[in-house]
């Protein structure tokens, strides 16, 4: 199922996740593991914040962080909760706490943040697409992790960025390009291509040739693999000297 974008709705999806973890955490005393109650409050009021500042749509007040900072925070709060999941083998609970990352980080984006966590993010929207199957849930997926990539800091993005989250970036950069391959619209697989090669230039041809090599095993229609056609054999050409 695809997430809802609303800072509200992933509020009440934690709740649902979090009901069982809280029980079993108190049954088994795990003195040595973190507080769900305190991460599940901590995240309960970042949400609310986050609910306020998309109805003012204005700048930060009396103290407020700036939004990228609070979805960075989010996300990180989420995460920690998850490991406490799985610490309890709740692995059900753990990957519904994952999920929710990937729409924290799109309102972030779409209220115009910018994020630097985006680790857990790039995870999340993996583990979906592999679940989703109808083009037009594809269509959907890219559309929420082209907001997302719209919404990374360019501390990450630039091409000689050394922070730990640039792998993260780039493989959201070369996700995209499949999820849009799988969306069976050229428009978006130009979009997402155009940026693979801006951004990855170092992975683009082992991409182009290894989706040529899906086209025939999935049975991809001919306007897909038109596309495809043509950035592979963009890279593919020799180089020729001047």
């Amino acid at each position: 199922m695809l997430p809802v974008i609303d800072p509200i709705s992933i509020r009440d999806e934690i709740e649902r996740a979090t009901e069982r973890l809280k029980s079993v955490r108190e049954e088994a005393r795990a003195g040595d593991m973190p507080d769900p109650h305190g991460l599940i409050t901590a995240l309960s009021d970042l949400l609310d914040m986050l609910q306020q500042r998309w109805r003012s749509a204005d700048d930060p007040v009396d103290g407020q962080p700036p939004l990228g900072r609070l979805g960075d925070h989010g996300i990180d709060l989420l995460s920690r909760l998850a490991d406490v999941a799985r610490q309890l083998h709740l692995t059900d609970e753990a990957a519904a706490l994952d999920k929710l990352t990937l729409p924290l980080a799109c309102c972030i984006a779409r209220g115009g943040g910018e994020l630097t966590n985006i680790a857990p993010v790039v995870d999340a929207a993996a583990a979906l697409a592999n679940v989703l199957r109808e083009p037009r849930d594809m269509t959907e997926l890219y559309r929420i992790m082209d907001d997302v990539a719209l919404g990374v800091s360019p501390r990450v993005t630039e091409t000689s960025a050394a922070s730990d989250s640039a792998p993260a970036w780039r493989l959201l950069v070369i996700n995209r390009a499949i999820v849009a391959t799988r969306t069976h619209e050229p428009t978006l697989m130009e979009a997402a291509f155009d940026a693979l090669l801006e951004h990855c230039p170092g992975e683009a041809p082992d991409f182009f040739r290894e989706g040529m090599g899906q086209m025939d095993a999935l049975d991809y229609p001919p306007r897909v693999r038109a596309v495809m056609l043509r950035y592979h054999n963009l890279l593919s050409q020799p180089k020729r000297l001047h």
